[in-house]
């Protein structure tokens, strides 16, 4: 048979990696697709998130810096 190409294999071991450390090859399909399904939805908010409010939050956090610091 063909070697599977470098990328592939690559996918592969994560996959596997994450399966390993995770638990979730103990898993049935369904509850896999759960898990991943959590762990996406709150990567996805949280990085919304921080996207949307760090920047405020640094300028909050750099006037209240300079206020403590500077006396201003």
């Amino acid at each position: 048979p063909p070697k599977a190409s470098r990328a592939r294999t690559l996918l592969w071991r994560a996959r596997i990696w994450v399966e390993a450390t995770f638990a979730l090859s103990m898993l049935e399909p369904w509850e896999k697709l759960l898990v991943v399904s959590v762990f996406l939805i709150v990567t996805v908010l949280l990085s919304a998130g921080v996207y949307r409010y760090m920047p405020h939050h640094l300028n909050f956090i750099a006037r209240r810096a300079r206020y403590y610091l500077l006396g201003d």
